[in-house]
């Protein structure tokens, strides 16, 4: 036994084996990919979902909107008549009231009339 340490010799090679990568981190990138590509395709599909129901929604806010339309049209039209009608009332009210007053007159003076 030698007090000496192993010191390499010049005529020794320096050759390092590579022990290459190792198994787990091949398996870590793929499975990252395959976690990528399962997002991307998840993301994908909602978004084509929320776009259908986007479209939905749009056709949905376009009935009601035109059945809102009809509603206000049929709204005015019977706003209208109802103003009419109102008015033909107020004619016949008045109408009314001027009869009175004629046959009032006419009452009193057919008693005066008859008094004399």
């Amino acid at each position: 036994m030698s007090i000496s340490p192993n010191i390499p010799t010049p005529q020794e090679s320096y050759n390092y084996e590579s022990t290459g990568t190792p198994r787990w981190v091949t398996i870590l990138l793929i499975l990252m990919m395959a976690g990528i590509v399962v997002l991307g395709i998840a993301g994908y599909s909602a978004q084509t979902r929320i776009s259908q129901d986007l479209a939905r929604q749009q056709e949905q806010n376009k009935i009601l909107t035109a059945q809102l339309d009809q509603a206000n049209t049929r709204i005015a039209d019977i706003k209208s008549k109802v103003e009419i009608t109102t008015q033909r009332m107020g004619l016949t009210q008045s109408e009314l009231a001027q009869a009175k007053s004629r046959a009032r007159r006419s009452a009193r003076s057919s008693k005066l009339r008859t008094r004399s």
